[in-house]
């Protein structure tokens, strides 16, 4: 008897101090992370400071640009104007059966093409400071406009040596465009500069005796 208690006491000793194992199953452990911000990768205080700091050296690139564009902005549609005018006006006089160099029908009637164009777009003209209109043909040069510019780019005779050929010549003053100014307060001024074009055209018909 004395053997059997001491059997069934350390059995039941050894039930009571070894739960059982579904109650481990039943209470898993739990593990708790925590993620600090400072360490993985900066805090969104960082992140905005980075922002401004592009933004400010991002912003004078886009202002250099954006006065650049607003210098030869209208720079190109000044050289385009000054182009399609000498063109027209050098095709109205190859339309022109009998065209004299020294006529001052035939030279105003071509410099109204010219003006016609200028004016409208620009609002210039042969009267307006700054410009001057040159028509060359085998016969002779025309000039009409600036009177300071006639003296320094007229030419005193023709360098066209083709009968059918006619050369006309338009030169802008820079000072007196209407383009503007804005790079000056960078160092680039273009005030003193003068803008030149020039066409070349055939008579589209022979003179009739």
């Amino acid at each position: 008897m004395g053997f059997h208690h001491l059997i069934h006491r350390s059995t039941r000793h050894q039930e009571s101090a070894s739960p059982p194992q579904s109650q481990n199953l039943m209470h898993p452990t739990t593990v708790n992370f925590r993620i600090n911000p400072t360490a993985s990768g900066g805090t969104g205080q960082t992140r905005r400071g980075v922002q401004i700091l592009e933004g400010l050296l991002v912003l004078p690139i886009l202002l250099i640009a954006f006065v650049a564009f607003c210098q030869f902005g209208p720079l190109l549609i000044v050289q385009s104007t000054l182009t399609s005018a000498a063109e027209e006006t050098a095709r109205e006089i190859s339309k022109m059966y009998a065209f004299d160099i020294n006529d001052p029908s035939g030279i105003a009637k071509a410099e109204g093409v010219a003006n016609t164009i200028l004016f409208a777009a620009h609002g210039l003209s042969t009267a307006s400071p700054g410009l001057l209109l040159i028509m060359e043909n085998a016969d002779g040069v025309a000039c009409s406009g600036d009177t300071v510019l006639d003296g320094l780019y007229c030419p005193a005779t023709t360098s066209v040596t083709d009968l059918d050929e006619t050369r006309v010549t338009l030169i802008l003053n820079m000072n007196d465009s209407p383009v503007p100014q804005v790079l000056q307060t960078f160092g680039v001024d273009i005030s003193d500069q003068r803008y030149q074009v020039a066409a070349v055209v055939r008579k589209d018909c022979a003179a009739i005796p």
